[in-house]
């Protein structure tokens, strides 16, 4: 599984921090490869984008 939330914020993190100068990041996680897209705008960062694959894994149904 992959946690889109935290590779965003990995991405924006190493970005800002100085470790990538990219505006594209590729993120391996458990689930596979996620990439995280995105702009500046002065100290911002905007038109974020999250890109990669999106499966089911878990069905359930709960009774009331």
């Amino acid at each position: 599984m992959a946690c889109g939330t935290g590779a965003i914020a990995a991405a924006i993190g190493a970005h800002s921090s100085g470790q990538t100068k990219l505006y594209g990041i590729n993120i391996h996680a458990l689930g596979g490869v996620l990439r995280v897209e995105f702009s500046t705008n002065s100290d911002q960062y905007d038109n974020v984008k999250l890109i990669g694959p999106a499966v089911q894994v878990f069905s359930g149904t709960i009774r009331v």
